[in-house]
């Protein structure tokens, strides 16, 4: 329905998060950071926790799929709620 009456060319609620989709809200661009700098001060472990919702997948697809990221290792392991 809003697909239509918006003109959009693809479904921007889908099951899956897609990263082109994203809007850094002040939130989501401070986690971004923090996220970005412990990959490339190889931190080792990042943690990213928030209430469902909040935006932490789709912040985790958009920095995997990166170009600039070589050699990443990604542990994802989604909660049920």
């Amino acid at each position: 329905m809003y697909k239509k009456f918006y003109r959009f060319t693809e479904d921007p609620f889908a099951l899956s998060p897609d990263p082109k989709f994203l809007y850094l809200a002040r939130s989501h661009k401070k986690a971004l950071h923090a996220m970005m700098s412990g990959i490339q001060e190889r931190k080792g472990i990042i943690v990213i926790t928030g209430e469902v919702g909040a935006g932490k997948t789709i912040l985790i697809h958009s920095v995997l799929k990166r170009p600039k990221q070589k050699n990443k290792d990604c542990f994802y392991l989604p909660t049920q709620a």
